[in-house]
This record gives structure tokens, C-alpha cells and sequence, in this order.
């Protein structure tokens, strides 16, 4: 197959999980003999240019730094002319059997229309919720040709300019998704679609996976067990202010002295970070607890063997968490919040112990019952590993991802 993947960010300039996966799967493709084209916009480039990896020539309507799209006409008119003109010309140029689009925040839906109206079908990858969240309103382009406009000359003019695009071929009215196919990381994030009034009839699930050949299982060399471990973005949601409360708890109430807490992450939201720093000081943590910055995924492994415990506190609906099969896979046992997708991965004391979300005392509790007894934290991960190698290994998404864009292309996929 000839395939065209669309993402917003595409390594060595990426963000989470979602775009290092999208990479593994381009690489994975071309090692089957498919011929791969990825499109994804400048982003940590100074100019659009096209390089090794991908042609990053498209321009993102979103700041990922401060959450803001653009919004003066002629930064949106600019921003799409450049987008659907280089997008059109790389699918005439490459001539794919289909386009593959995984991440789409701070792209419009427009290039869908770009690919469906030269006979392209779709197939989407959906990872977070950006499908879910996306209207015809608040996309940025397709939102701007839907709103009213303020003044008499603008309300003329507007028409007239809609159709002048029109004939340039550049779309300003939204796709038909019906038409498209998805496969979801999760069922929690196809029913999360669903609801929020998308009807897609062409969708599957295909789980994250991880390469667990790479990845060789920690062994315990002694009974201690006081590493704790926390990865993950340094944002609310995510909830490592539980995990810092839950550290100070095991202290004070169990007399757990000998214990260390590693946070490895950042985000942007200094506000959080000062308030993690200022726990950290009222319960004279300093000596106790440190923040390990942003780790690359090539440093990762390093980290979680040389931890005894996983935390995974994260308090909001998780998409489906890669970093979490990542832990699993390496053999930590887990001590987690089952929010979103991640009760399709986690079972209570099976692979993992389970708290409530935003509860302390409960994370406090689980991980207590770890730090007393080697024997459970054993069984615990080595039922992690298994779970990973029977359900959410990469070459079983690779295969899955295959075999429908085969299917699609084929006409049998429906």
C-alpha cells in the first residue's frame, strides 16, 4: 500500500505518547514493505521544510504552549490556503491508496476534505479526545464560515469570498466523517466518541501495544521494596499531587521512613508545580521525594528498573495510557486510579492494585500493602507482564492497523 499519515506533531518534535506511537507504527509499516508519506506541521522547526522523516510543511492553528487558536481572519486564511494547497499537491504528487490521520488537534477537518474530494478514503487513528470534542463550531476554520458576521459589509462580502475559495478549491464546509473509518485506543474512548453525538458506524478498536522484546523484565534482588515512582505530565489531571500525599501518609501513619518518591515529568502550569513543591516542604519531604525533569523514552527503561513501585494517580477520564503498559511491561507492580480506559488494562488485585481517584488515604493503603508484603508485589508484576504479551503487545496493534487499512483499501472493510 501507498499510505499517507497525517499527524499534528511527529518526532523528534513531539509532546506524549501519541505521537511516538504514530512513529512506531510508520516504521512498522515500512519494515512490511508499505510505502509511507508522513505530513505534520513545522512544529520545534524554525521553517516548514521536508526532512527524513516527514514533509513538515503544514501550520497548526494551535499554540500547544498556551492553549489559544488563532483567531484574526487573516491568520486563519492564511493558515488554511497554506495547509489544503500543500496538502493537495503532496497527495497528487504521492498518490496514496489511503490517508491515515491520527492526531488532529489544531488542524481543521478540511484536509479530510481535501483527500475526500480527490477519491481518498480515510482511516483515522483516535487516541484522546479531539474527535470527541471537535464540532463544525469550534473548528477554527470551518467555525469561522459558520458564524454570522458583525457588520452589513462583512455579511456581502463574506458569500462572495466563500465562493471565490470555492473555485481556488480551498473547502470551507465540513466533511461527511460518515464516509471515513476510526479505529479507537479504547473502548472507553470509542463509547466517549458516541456520546457526544457522533454516530460513526465504521469503527473499531485497536489497543496501544509495546514492544515488549525490547523490554526486559525488573528482578528483585531483595525483599525491600521502597522506590516509589511517578511519570507523567506535572498538570492536575494527573493527579501527582495525590501520590505526594499518599507518600506522606505511608510515613506518618505506617512509619514507611525508608521510602523515596521520584516524579519524572513537567507541564506548563507552574501554578501546580509550586503547589507540588510546597507539599513537598510542609511535610519536610525535600530529603525524600525529587523531581526528575523530563525523561526520553530511550531513558525510560532505565528509570523503571531502577524503581520498585508504580504510582498512577491520574484523576481524570484516561484515554488509554501507553506509559502505563511501558511500566507493566517492565515488570513494576502498579498502584492505580481506574479512570477512562485504563479498567481495560488493569484488573484489582490481579495486575494491579486499585484507589479511588483523588483519594490518599486509599493510594496510602494499596501501596502499604506492598511495602509489607514482597510475595504480592511479585505476583503483581509478573501478572503485568503476562497481561502485556497476551493483549497489548505492538506487533498485535501493528497487524490490527494492517489489516484494516488492507481492508479499506480492498473494499472489504466495512
Amino acid at each position: 500500500m501507498r499510505i499517507v499519515i497525517v499527524s499534528n506533531l511527529y518526532p523528534p518534535h513531539y509532546i506524549g505518547g501519541y505521537e511516538l506511537a504514530c512513529r512506531d507504527i510508520v516504521d512498522g509499516l515500512r519494515s512490511r514493505g508499505h510505502q509511507i508519506c508522513v505530513v505534520t506541521s513545522s512544529f520545534g522547526t524554525e521553517n516548514a521544510r521536508v526532512d527524513d522523516d516527514a514533509h513538515r510543511v503544514l501550520e497548526l492553528a494551535l499554540d500547544f504552549a498556551t492553549g489559544t487558536t488563532a483567531n484574526r481572519t487573516k491568520d486563519i486564511l492564511a493558515i488554511e490556503w497554506n495547509n489544503q494547497s500543500k496538502f493537495r499537491k503532496l497527495l497528487k504528487e504521492f498518490n496514496p491508496d489511503i490517508v491515515f490521520y491520527w492526531n488532529m488537534r489544531g488542524f481543521s477537518l478540511s484536509l479530510v476534505s481535501v483527500s475526500q474530494a480527490l477519491g481518498l478514503p480515510s482511516c483515522f487513528y483516535v487516541s484522546d479526545d479531539w474527535l470527541a470534542s471537535w464540532t463544525e463550531q469550534n473548528d477554527y476554520w470551518f467555525g469561522f464560515w459558520s458564524r454570522t458576521p458583525r457588520f452589513t459589509l462583512s455579511k456581502a462580502a463574506k458569500p462572495l469570498c466563500e465562493r471565490a475559495l470555492q473555485i481556488l478549491r480551498i473547502h470551507t464546509r465540513p466533511t461527511n466523517l460518515e464516509q471515513c473509518h476510526f479505529a479507537f485506543a479504547s473502548r472507553h474512548m470509542l463509547d466517549t466518541t458516541h456520546h457526544s453525538g457522533k454516530a460513526l458506524s465504521n469503527s473499531v478498536v485497536i489497543y496501544h501495544g509495546v514492544d515488549v522484546t525490547n523490554i526486559v523484565i525488573k528482578q528483585r534482588h531483595d525483599a525491600d521494596i521502597h522506590r516509589l515512582l511517578y511519570v507523567g505530565r506535572l498538570v492536575p489531571d494527573k493527579g501527582a499531587h495525590t501520590a505526594v500525599e499518599a507518600f506522606h501518609i505511608l510515613r506518618s501513619n505506617w512509619g514507611h521512613m525508608s521510602i523515596t518518591l521520584d516524579i519524572v515529568g513537567t507541564g506548563p502550569d507552574n501554578e501546580y508545580l509550586e503547589r507540588l513543591r510546597s507539599m513537598i516542604r510542609d511535610y519536610r519531604l525535600q530529603d525524600n521525594v525529587e523531581f526528575l525533569g523530563f525523561a526520553r523514552r530511550n531513558t525510560l527503561q532505565q528509570i523503571y528498573n531502577a524503581h520498585d513501585v508504580f504510582i498512577f494517580p491520574s484523576v481524570w477520564e484516561e484515554p488509554f495510557s501507553i506509559v502505563l503498559l511501558d511500566v507493566m511491561a517492565s515488570g513494576l507492580p502498579v498502584v492505580s486510579t481506574a479512570t477512562g480506559g485504563t479498567p481495560e488494562i488493569l484488573v484489582d488485585n490481579e495486575n494491579s492494585l486499585i484507589f479511588e481517584r483523588g483519594n490518599a488515604h486509599a493510594c496510602a493503603e494499596q501501596l502499604h500493602r506492598l511495602l509489607v508484603d514482597p510475595n504480592l508485589a511479585d505476583q503483581l508484576r509478573m501478572n503485568s507482564r503476562r497481561t502485556v504479551e497476551a493483549s497489548f503487545t505492538f506487533e498485535m496493534m501493528l497487524d490490527q492497523i494492517e489489516q484494516l487499512l488492507l481492508g479499506i483499501v480492498s473494499g472489504t472493510e466495512h
